[in-house]
Formats: structure tokens, C-alpha cells, sequence
């Protein structure tokens, strides 16, 4: 199967900056670091006694581990309070194993070309997606207990054996997404997924 989709994650920071100040504060430096490296520099308006808030977005190495951040204000003349120390805890990847019903060799024709897409890490940014996809020929080979949602589009039927294995995967909290198409086998699907679906697939 094909494992994509492991590239750097986005993350968001929002960072509140009180001013206790008469004057407006105009441009205020702010920047943003992991782990002592600076990864986005920014300027902050503040008016007189307010608070406000800056925005960060930063492409964050994938990790298991929370990294140390802070957030520093620059140049201001009371330095004891213009770091701000946090931990930076990831959410944690969502393992989805796509088995493909009707794979094709024109692209846009092929089951999962859109699917593919939806969750690549340039459209859904804050989507942190493990996506394996395989054909249903090779299901087989991959359990569904190592993944966190099996997804079967325009799979035309499962094995009881495969039935089995996917009824204790929803049974102990994994996901299970069916979509339709005209290779589905209604009949059959009904038969051997009839203890997890909640209703009958039907035309």
C-alpha cells in the first residue's frame, strides 16, 4: 500500500499581549520560537491599557513529543515579562486506511483521486491525516486494529474472514466508512457487515 502524508504539520499559536501603557504601541515586535528556533517573526498594535492578540501559524515538525515554545516580545524596555514558556503538545496523527474499490490508471477517474486530495497536507492544513491505501486485493495484508478508521470505497464485497476482523475493529472504537459506487455488492455487504452497519446499504 501506499503510505502518504507524513510531512510537517501546521500549527496554530495564539498569543494575548496586555498593554499597561497611557499610549498606543505601534508595531510592537513578537515573534514565535521552538525548541530556542525562531520560526515566525510578527508585529503587534496595542491601545492604551488593552490587550490584543497575535496570530501564528508555523509548518511544525511531525512529532510524537511536546517541544518547548515561547512567545517573546522584542524591545521592550521591561524585559521580565516579554517571554512566555509553553509546551507545544501535537495532536496526534488520525491512522486511515483507504482500501480502493476501483483504483484506474486515469486519475481523476479512480476511486480515491478526490479523497487523496481532500486530505493532502496542502489543502487540509490542520489535518493531521496517516493515509495508507491499498486495493481489495491487498487488504489482507493489513489489519485493521493498527489503524485508527478503515475506509472502504466502492469495495465490491469483504471475506467473512475480513467481515470478522472488521466487526471487532468497530466493536473496540475503530471507525468504519463505506461508501458506495457501482462495483458494491449491496447484497453481500448487508450479509457480512449486518452486525456493525446501522442500516441496510441500498441503491
Amino acid at each position: 500500500g501506499k503510505d502518504k502524508y507524513r510531512q510537517p504539520s501546521c500549527g496554530r499559536v495564539d498569543a494575548r499581549v496586555a498593554s499597561y501603557a497611557d499610549a498606543p504601541v505601534a508595531r510592537l515586535p513578537v515573534h514565535l520560537e521552538v525548541e530556542g528556533k525562531v520560526l515566525v517573526r510578527g508585529f503587534l498594535d496595542l491601545p492604551p491599557g488593552a490587550e490584543a492578540t497575535k496570530t501564528f501559524y508555523a509548518r511544525l515538525e511531525d512529532r510524537a513529543d511536546p517541544a518547548q515554545a515561547a512567545v517573546v516580545i522584542e524591545g521592550d524596555p521591561l524585559a521580565g515579562d516579554d517571554r512566555r514558556v509553553f509546551w507545544l503538545q501535537p495532536a496526534p496523527r488520525i491512522k486511515v486506511l483507504a482500501v480502493n474499490g476501483d483504483p484506474h490508471p486515469t486519475p481523476f477517474r479512480d476511486e480515491l483521486f478526490y479523497f487523496e486530495r481532500a486530505v493532502a497536507p496542502r489543502t487540509a492544513a490542520d489535518a493531521r491525516v496517516q493515509l495508507t491505501i491499498v486495493d481489495a486485493d491487498t487488504f489482507d495484508r493489513h489489519r485493521p486494529a493498527d489503524y485508527d478508521v478503515v475506509l472502504l470505497a466502492n469495495v465490491p464485497a469483504v471475506s467473512p474472514e475480513q467481515a470478522r476482523k472488521l466487526e471487532a475493529f468497530v466493536r473496540a472504537g475503530g471507525g468504519l466508512w463505506i461508501t458506495m459506487g457501482d462495483k458494491v455488492q449491496r447484497g453481500a455487504m448487508n450479509t457480512a457487515l449486518a452486525g456493525v452497519l446501522p442500516r441496510t446499504l441500498r441503491d
